[in-house]
C-alpha cells in the first residue's frame, strides 16, 4: 500500500516484498523506477513540482529515512520498515545475479562507479557488468542494461530518470541511488553499525562532514515543522 507522507510517496513494504516486486519488474517486460524517500528529498519536494511529480509516478518508493519512519507512524500511524538506499542497491544486485540480468552503475565522484562495479563484482561473483560511467553516459553506452543505478545525488538523479529512461527501452530497472557509490566503494566510511541501528547515520555524517550542516537542517528542523503543518491541516 502506498502513503502519503508530507505529500510524498512511501509504500508499506518490507525489504523482502520490495524485492519480490522488483523480481517482477525484471520479469514484466516493462520499464520501472525506484526512489527513495528521506526527509531532505520531502522538503525538497515540497517546492520543486518537477521533482514531486517524478517521485508520485514513481514505481516503488521506498522509506530510507528513521524521519520518515516517524513521520508515517505519527501522521499516518503506520509502521514503515526503513530501508536504506545503500542497503536495498546491494540487495538488488544480489537479485539481478540471481536473475542474470546486466547492471551498469552511472554518476558519483571521479573513479568511484568503477570502484563500485569493482567492489560489487568482488562480492557477487555471477553479477553481469555492463560497464560504468562517471558522468551522463550515451545512450549507446548503457544499451543492453536491466538494472542501471544513478548516483547524482537528489533531485538530479531522479529528475534525470524521467527524462531518460524513455530513451533507453532495454533497462527494466533504474534506481537512485545518491551517495551509495562512494559508500560502497568505501570512498567514504559508513556509520558503524550500532549507530545504523540507533538511526544515527545523520550525527556520523555530521561529524566527519561539517559541511552538511544546512542539509542537517532541512532534514532535523525543516521536515519536522512539515510534519507539523500537514497534521494541523489533516485535522
Amino acid at each position: 500500500m502506498r502513503y502519503s507522507i508530507c505529500s510524498v510517496p512511501v509504500d508499506a513494504a518490507t525489504k523482502k516484498e520490495a524485492l519480490e516486486r522488483c523480481r517482477g519488474f525484471l520479469r514484466d517486460g516493462a520499464q520501472h523506477y525506484v526512489v527513495t524517500i528521506n526527509p531532505e528529498i520531502a522538503v525538497e519536494a515540497e517546492n520543486n513540482i518537477a521533482f514531486y511529480d517524478v517521485l508520485r509516478r514513481s514505481d516503488l518508493a521506498l522509506a530510507d529515512g528513521a524521519g520518515i519512519a516517524l513521520a508515517a507512524r505519527w501522521l499516518e500511524s503506520v509502521s514503515l520498515e526503513r530501508i536504506t538506499g545503500v542497503d536495498f542497491m546491494q540487495d538488488l544486485c544480489a537479485l539481478a545475479q540471481d536473475e542474470g540480468a546486466k547492471v551498469f552503475f552511472l554518476g558519483g565522484r571521479k573513479g568511484v562507479a568503477a570502484k563500485t562495479a569493482e567492489a560489487m563484482q568482488k562480492r557477487f561473483p555471477r553479477l553481469r557488468i555492463a560497464g560504468w560511467s562517471d558522468e551522463p553516459a550515451g545512450d549507446l553506452a548503457i544499451r543492453h542494461v536491466d538494472v542501471l543505478f544513478i548516483a547524482f545525488g537528489a533531485p538530479k538523479q531522479e529528475l534525470w530518470i524521467a527524462e531518460n529512461l524513455p530513451k533507453l527501452p532495454e533497462i527494466k530497472i533504474a534506481m537512485g541511488v545518491g551517495g551509495a557509490f562512494d559508500m560502497i566503494s568505501e570512498n567514504k566510511k559508513r556509520a558503524p553499525h550500532i549507530m545504523r541501528k540507533l538511526a544515527l547515520e545523520w550525527l556520523w555524517r555530521l561529524i566527519r562532514e561539517p559541511s552538511r550542516i544546512r542539509r542537517m537542517f532541512r532534514a532535523l528542523i525543516v521536515f519536522p515543522l512539515l510534519a507539523i503543518r500537514y497534521r494541523r491541516a489533516a485535522r
